[in-house]
């Protein structure tokens, strides 16, 4: 069984980074194959790669805490990749006028951390929404899960908490 868990990979001329699952059965169906199963470091993809050398493994380092920006710094390439997603996806957010519309983002407080999703999709009383894996320990939420199409009106109350929060806090 692997012990592998962040690693680099290219999957159709891209570099991509991902979550080795090691455990689940399907996972150790492909590693009798010779393959891994990667879960995709930001959205809810996954990936069957040959295990033939082309994946690099990339040691945890987290990074540290600066109080100063609110953020953590440094860190390994798989961190700063993850990092650098979530601040482009919240810059656009930020950007847009309130309003459940394609791009806008909310979280949900799970565990000790948060899950994070982003809106992709809007139609007359639908919209799809789907998770980002910007938190650390990479929570979904038991009701959007790793996403879907759901009420507007549902997803309406977590995007305006989420205006509401950034303003509060000058972010907007």
């Amino acid at each position: 069984m692997s012990n592998r868990y962040q690693v680099m990979f290219v999957w159709k001329d891209e570099t991509r980074f991902g979550i080795v699952d090691a455990y689940s059965d399907e996972a150790k169906k492909y590693a009798k194959q010779g393959k891994l199963l990667i879960s995709d470091a930001v959205r809810p993809q996954r990936f069957v790669v040959p295990d033939d050398g082309n994946v690099v493994d990339i040691k945890m380092e987290i990074g540290h805490w600066n109080p100063q920006s609110g953020d953590f710094e440094g860190g390994d390439e798989y961190q700063q990749y993850v990092r650098a997603e979530a601040k482009k996806a919240r810059a656009l957010s930020d950007s847009l006028p309130p309003g459940v519309q394609v791009g806008k983002m909310f979280s949900i407080g799970v565990g000790d951390g948060q899950a994070d999703y982003v809106v992709t999709k809007v139609m007359r009383s639908k919209c799809q929404v789907e998770w980002r894996g910007f938190s650390m320990d990479r929570w979904t939420d038991h009701h959007f899960g790793w996403g879907g199409s759901f009420p507007i009106k549902d997803i309406a109350r977590y995007v305006g908490q989420a205006e509401a929060m950034a303003k509060l806090f000058g972010k907007k």
